[in-house]
């Protein structure tokens, strides 16, 4: 069983969390529609950078959180509505995920081990999926056959 006093040395310094929107493309936008797309999907404050606040001996990590893999949110329902009804037909599908940055001192601050302890406090693995780099996130967007039916006899 891991526990949190196995990195008594990890000092958590900083924490961040931005919006990350994710956008699946039928065709190539133009800049006029690029310009629409950010008008829809730029709000809130301004993004601060805490990768430039951290010194040599601290250590920056971005975990990201999403919809789970196979699920389409009700956020991008709306929001792929809203982008189409704004004359961005090339717009297959937005979701959104939470860009977590967390700026960790202490020698275990980069552990695979780490990263399964604070998981579950990011996220609930029922509805969400957590990544650790950005690319990931095109997973979002794959599509698998559906499963065929079983039934079973209670």
């Amino acid at each position: 069983m891991l526990s949190a006093s196995a990195f008594s040395s990890v000092e958590l310094i900083s924490i961040q969390a931005d919006y990350l929107h994710v956008v699946e493309l039928q065709s190539s936008l133009e800049a006029a529609d690029l310009q629409v797309l950010k008008q829809l999907l730029v709000y809130g404050p301004a993004e601060d950078d805490v990768a430039n606040t951290v010194g040599d001996s601290l250590k920056a990590t971005e975990w990201i959180v999403s919809p789970r893999l196979g699920t389409i949110s009700p956020w991008s329902s709306k929001a792929t509505d809203i982008a189409r009804n704004c004359g961005l037909s090339m717009v297959g599908r937005i979701e959104r995920a939470v860009s977590y940055k967390l700026c960790l001192s202490g020698a275990e601050a980069d552990s695979a081990a780490l990263f399964e302890l604070i998981k579950p406090l990011l996220c609930d693995r029922m509805v969400e999926t957590v990544f650790t780099e950005q690319a990931q996130l095109v997973q979002l967007f794959e599509q698998t056959e559906p499963l065929p039916l079983q039934t079973i006899d209670i």
